[in-house]
């Protein structure tokens, strides 16, 4: 099974989001909004039980300023 997961756009400094299945995911895409960014090595590419938290995978955005752009880092 295969997914494609697009992070929010605008997002607040601090903001998570969280990606879950009730399935094993065996090619996984995430993206960030146009403008935003995922921090190098941390966007997954399966989603199973063998190598996830119970939760799935959380990422939360950083922003440095209000009006810049947001990087996604990937917390489990």
């Amino acid at each position: 099974t295969s997914a494609a997961v697009s992070l929010p756009s605008s997002p607040a400094n601090g903001q998570t989001y969280f990606i879950s299945a009730n399935r094993t995911i065996t090619a996984l895409s995430v993206d960030a909004a146009s403008g935003d960014s995922i921090a190098a090595n941390s966007s997954p590419t399966e989603l199973t039980a063998s190598t996830t938290a119970p939760q799935g995978y959380k990422f939360i955005c950083s922003k440095p300023t209000s009006t810049s752009a947001c990087t996604w880092y990937r917390l489990q």
